[in-house]
């Protein structure tokens, strides 16, 4: 079995974590217990595939599609830097709905 070593000492310290379904409608980065659903004080967040390929942006522009986006297979993990690009962040599935869970960091 292969162990994955990271270090995140950069990243600040991990302030939330959540499971989040990718669907068919680009989304942001949802938080538990964020009374919008979005959360704001996130300087990093650590985004690993679990069971299908997405696609996602952070520019800030046009949303993610099936077809244009950064691509992530199951297993990827993505490391999204700075509050601005958190927030930014959009994520939408290739084919059928899938899971991804995200790790919150902050200072």
């Amino acid at each position: 079995m292969a162990v994955a070593q990271l270090d995140m000492s950069h990243l600040g310290e991990a302030i939330g974590f959540a499971t989040v379904t990718v669907s068919s409608t680009a989304l942001a980065l949802p938080t538990p217990g964020a009374s919008d659903g979005v959360l704001t004080n996130a300087q990093a967040a650590v985004v690993t595939v679990e069971t299908q390929p997405l696609r996602y942006r952070v520019d800030g522009g046009q949303d993610p599609t099936a077809a244009s986006g950064h691509l992530l297979a199951v297993s990827d993990a993505v490391i999204i830097s700075g509050a601005a690009n958190v927030q930014r962040a959009r994520f939408i599935r290739t084919g059928t709905d899938g899971t991804v869970f995200v790790t919150y960091y902050g200072l």
